[in-house]
C-alpha cells in the first residue's frame, strides 16, 4: 500500500511536470 501510495504520487508529479511544460507551449501556439 505504502509502495501504491508512492508511486501515485510519483505519477502525479509526473504529469503536474508535464502540465507546466506544456502550458509554454500552449502559449506559443496560441500566439502563432
Amino acid at each position: 500500500m505504502t509502495l501504491f501510495n508512492h508511486n501515485s504520487h510519483y505519477f502525479i508529479r509526473v504529469l503536474h511536470t508535464l502540465h507546466l511544460l506544456h502550458m509554454p507551449i500552449d502559449a506559443t501556439t496560441y500566439q502563432l
